[in-house]
């Protein structure tokens, strides 16, 4: 009994540094805004609206731990999901360390799966500034992200980079969570994909891109 409990503790622990991970992400966006925004006249309707935005997902994020606790009361609702990605890609793309990157965006129409849209949005997030953040120092950085449908009624999402990749024999180590090879990183990031994936009874896959870094592909089962 007390291992189980140590293991229970030590479980949340992980968790909670994974939540602190993506509420700093938003927090990122909004400190951009601020600055921007003191150095003009504080009136730009685009930037304000990029603050509404992401103080919207801090809210979002909040509700989605309230929901955890309470899976019951918090049932999925049938949504787009190209919409909910191009949602949160209009976000991510204002991140300090995502600024200036290439983002293009293909998706299929009519993908219409029982989404928590919240969840999908922390996926977004964290594998696009992942993307990005591999790339650092390139003279052009660019990411893919591409959303579609499968033969199962799932979806899923895609999202390619030109980074340096991942050999094979790393990418279970990466999967596991807290382990990168990314100077500064944790793999908080991937370990917050990978529970939101979870929820919606999908997963996340690595592999090699055409564009020659890494392909990160979340499936979407329900949720």
């Amino acid at each position: 009994a007390a291992l189980a409990m140590a293991e229970q503790r030590a479980l949340v622990g992980v968790m909670a540094a994974a939540i602190g991970h993506d509420i700093n992400n938003f927090i990122s966006v909004l400190h951009m805004v601020h600055e921007t925004l003191r150095d003009t006249d504080g009136t730009d309707p685009t930037l304000l609206d990029e603050a509404a935005r992401a103080t919207h997902r801090l809210a979002e994020l909040s509700r989605g731990l309230r929901d955890a606790a309470h899976p019951d009361q918090s049932p999925a609702q049938v949504t787009d999901l190209a919409q909910v990605v191009e949602e949160a890609l209009g976000v991510v793309r204002k991140h300090p360390e995502v600024r200036g990157c290439e983002i293009g965006f293909e998706a299929t129409a009519g993908v219409a799966l029982p989404l928590r849209s919240a969840l999908v949005h922390q996926i977004v997030w964290n594998l696009v500034l992942n993307a990005a953040q591999v790339q650092a120092g390139a003279a052009t950085r660019r990411v893919e992200v591409r959303v579609g449908s499968d033969e199962q009624d799932g979806g899923w999402i895609e999202v390619h980079d030109a980074g340096p990749g991942l050999p094979e024999p790393l990418r279970n180590k990466v999967l596991g969570g807290l382990y990168t090879t990314r100077d500064g990183g944790s793999g908080l990031g991937l370990l917050s994909v990978r529970s939101c994936a979870a929820a919606h009874g999908g997963g996340l896959s690595l592999g090699s891109s055409p564009l020659g870094g890494l392909l990160a592909r979340v499936d979407l089962r329900s949720a």
